[in-house]
C-alpha cells in the first residue's frame, strides 16, 4: 500500500495533504465532506447517534467567484469554528481544512474540495492513524444511517450505498422523487443492457479503498459529476460493490451551486410530471444488442454500427478491453447519441410500460428500489 499511496501523494496530493497536521489520537474511520454555505450544526445531522472512534474532514470552501460581502462566504467561514472534538468520549474529532481563507476556483469546484478531504484522508492511513484503509465521503445534506461506517466490507475498489431523497416540502419531495426515477431508471436499463458500469454515481453515496484511490489519482478537479468520473476509473481497477444497505437519507434542496446535479435537476422537474422527459428504452435495446455482441465476439455484425461511429468506436482484441474503453462515459455518449434515432418519451409512461402495477411515481420507485436490492453486489471489471 506505501507504494502506491506514497507515489501519489508525492506527485498527485492537494497541497493539504503534504502540509496537514497529524492527528494527535488515532481513529478506526475517516470521513470527508465538503461544506459551502452550510449552517453551522450541520454535524448534527450528518453523523449517526452514537457516533465513534471517526475524524470527520471538513473541508471548508468559497468558490472564487463568491465575494467576501455575501451571506454564504460569512456562513461558510463559521463552519471554521468546528474544528476540535465533537465527543472526545467517543473519540469523535472534527478536522477542518480552510479553503474559505483561499477561496477554490470555480472550474475545480467541489471536485477539488472532495480531493482535498480524501487526499489528507489517505495521508492520514498511510501515517496509521486511521485503521480502516476506506475514504468514506459524504455531503453536508444527508443523514447517514447507524451502520454507515461497517457496511463497506469485503474486496472492493468502491462501495456504493442505496440512497433515498427527503423533504418535509412536499413540493420539492416530488421533485425528488421524479429525479430519483431518473436516476434509478438509468442504471436499471444499463444492468438491463449488461453494462459493467449499472450503478449510482451519487458523491454522498460512495467509499473508496485507499489504494484504489491512489490508483486513479483521486478525484477530478471539476465543479460536478466528479463522483461519475471518479467511479469510472474505479470500476477498471477493481469491483465496485452495490450495497443493499443501509439506506442514506439525502435531504432535497435545490440549488445552483454546481452546474448539472441534484439541486439544478430538481429545479428543471416539469410541474405536469407526465412530460418529464426520459431516455427511450429502444436506446437500452441498442445497447444490450452490443453488449450481447461484445460476448458472442459478433459485436459489428449487430444492427448498431452507426451509434459506434457516432463514438468513435473501434473493435478491440477481447471483451476486457472493450468494457475498458466503451466505459460509463462512452455508455452515456451511445445513449446520446440514439437520441437521434430513438428520441426521448415521457419517462413516467416508460417506466408504467416496464412496471404495469404501478400507477403512480411513488409506486414506481418502489418497484425500482426493490429491484436493486435484487441485484448482483458486484459491478465494474474486477
Amino acid at each position: 500500500m506505501k507504494d502506491v499511496a506514497g507515489l501519489y501523494l508525492a506527485r498527485y496530493a492537494e497541497p493539504e495533504a503534504n502540509c496537514a497536521r497529524p492527528p494527535t489520537r488515532t481513529y478506526r474511520h475517516v470521513l470527508c465532506i465538503p461544506a459551502f454555505d452550510e449552517i453551522h450544526g450541520f454535524l448534527q445531522r450528518v453523523l449517526p447517534r452514537g457516533t465513534a472512534d471517526v475524524l470527520v474532514i471538513v473541508v471548508a470552501n468559497v468558490p472564487d467567484h463568491v465575494s467576501s460581502a455575501e451571506a454564504a462566504f460569512a456562513r461558510t467561514r463559521e463552519l471554521l469554528d468546528l474544528a476540535g472534538g465533537i465527543d472526545r468520549a467517543r473519540n469523535v474529532d472534527v478536522e477542518i481544512v480552510d479553503r474559505v481563507s483561499t477561496p477554490i476556483p470555480r472550474r475545480a469546484g467541489v471536485g477539488l474540495a472532495r480531493k482535498i478531504g480524501a487526499d489528507i484522508a489517505l495521508r492520514h492511513i498511510v501515517e496509521r492513524r486511521i485503521e480502516v484503509p476506506v475514504i468514506y465521503t459524504t455531503d453536508a445534506d444527508v443523514a447517514l444511517p447507524q451502520d454507515y461506517f461497517e457496511a463497506a466490507r469485503g474486496q472492493a475498489a468502491g462501495w456504493v450505498y442505496p440512497f433515498i431523497h427527503s423533504s418535509a416540502d412536499e413540493d420539492l419531495a416530488f421533485r425528488a422523487l421524479m429525479y430519483e426515477l431518473s436516476l434509478r431508471y438509468y442504471v436499471n436499463r444499463l444492468e438491463y443492457a449488461g453494462s459493467p458500469y449499472a450503478f449510482h454515481t451519487v458523491g454522498s453515496c460512495l467509499a473508496i479503498d485507499a489504494v484504489s484511490y491512489a490508483k486513479v489519482r483521486g478525484f477530478p478537479r471539476r465543479n460536478a459529476a466528479e463522483d461519475f468520473y471518479l467511479l469510472n476509473k474505479l470500476a477498471k481497477v477493481g469491483w465496485i460493490r452495490r450495497l443493499k444497505a443501509p439506506v442514506i437519507e439525502i435531504e432535497a434542496r435545490m440549488s445552483t451551486r454546481v452546474p448539472f446535479g441534484t439541486g439544478p435537476a430538481l429545479a428543471r422537474v416539469p410541474c405536469d410530471p407526465t412530460t418529464m422527459p426520459g431516455y427511450a428504452r429502444a436506446s437500452f435495446e441498442a445497447l444490450k444488442m452490443f453488449h450481447d455482441g461484445v460476448e458472442e465476439g459478433t459485436e459489428t455484425e449487430r444492427p448498431v454500427p452507426r451509434l459506434l461511429d457516432a463514438i468513435g468506436y473501434q473493435p478491440r482484441r477481447d471483451a476486457r478491453a472493450t468494457h475498458t474503453w466503451f466505459d460509463a462515459f462512452r455508455t452515456l455518449k451511445f445513449i446520446h447519441a440514439s437520441r437521434e434515432e430513438f428520441p426521448d418519451s415521457p419517462l413516467l409512461a416508460t417506466l408504467e410500460s416496464l412496471y404495469p402495477a404501478a400507477h403512480t411515481p411513488a409506486r414506481m420507485n418502489a418497484s425500482l428500489r426493490a429491484d436493486e436490492s435484487r441485484l448482483p453486489e458486484r459491478k465494474g471489471l474486477g
